[in-house]
């Protein structure tokens, strides 16, 4: 009978011993590793990878000059642009009212009374000048001047003298460069003997409008047309020995384009 204190027969038993890592097989695979790195396979790649990255960095340079030089071209240009704006503004032709070193060029007014009318055969008006100040011929195309009589020194009496939009066909009128020409202005609607009294003694007041159109005959097209357009005040309440015209009236009558 078998016994109880364990199996009978043969048994084996197989026990499998499991070496750990050894120091110098780590320090062979890293050896390895360098030299799979280092070797001529693999070299051209890095050679070709630090070319690229070498390459990189010259184009990155490359592009970031070209974008300074550009920025310092378009401000040369824009130099340039305005230089020769500012020499076409100075060389184009300008009709402005003509001045002297204290005042415009407009005569007395000659407020005439009726019979100096019949007498003279003239009738109530005011010579001024314009002059071409500019360096190329101007050419007048249109133009309008009156005179007005007012209740303040403040408002213009009547602004219709501005529009320009139902004007006759003139005939051009030919201004050279630095020319002067003499313009007359008169009245439209014409005043009576007491607004020349009232005009004298401060109560009602004179005023001289106009525009001109014209065009620069060097220039083509829609830029070659200008306007001067100005308002002028018959001062009479002024200390000195006689009145005066002085520019007047909102900044939009008194303007050059």
């Amino acid at each position: 009978m078998p016994s109880d204190d364990g199996p009978t027969g043969d048994s084996n038993t197989t026990f499998i011993l499991q070496e750990s890592p050894q120091p110098n097989d780590e320090r062979e695979k890293q050896s390895s590793y360098w030299n799979k790195i280092a070797s001529p396979e693999i070299l051209p790649i890095w050679i070709a990878s630090l070319i690229a990255i070498v390459g990189t960095g010259v184009a990155v340079g490359t592009l970031i000059a070209i974008r300074d030089e550009a920025t310092k071209i378009k401000e040369v240009a824009n130099a340039a642009t305005r230089n020769a704006e500012a020499l076409m503004l100075g060389d184009r032709a300008w009709l402005l009212m003509k001045k002297t070193l204290t005042q415009d060029v407009v005569q007395d007014p000659e407020l005439l009374a009726p019979e100096e009318v019949s007498a003279r055969g003239q009738i109530p008006h005011c010579i001024f000048t314009i002059k071409n100040y500019g360096k190329t011929p101007a050419r007048m195309i249109a133009w309008r001047y009156e005179l007005q009589v007012g209740n303040g020194a403040s408002t213009i009496p009547d602004l219709s003298i501005f529009d320009m939009s139902k004007l006759p066909i003139y005939t051009p009128d030919m201004v050279p460069q630095s020319a002067s020409i003499a313009q007359q202005a008169e009245f439209r609607i014409a005043p009576s003997p007491q607004d020349f009294l009232d005009i004298g003694n401060g109560t009602k007041f004179l005023w001289l409008c106009g525009t001109i159109w014209y065009e620069d005959t060097f220039e083509r097209g829609q830029a070659s047309k200008h306007e001067t357009v100005f308002c002028y005040l018959w001062e009479t309440r002024t200390t000195s020995p006689k009145p005066a015209w002085i520019p007047a009236g909102p900044r939009e009558y008194t303007r050059a384009t």
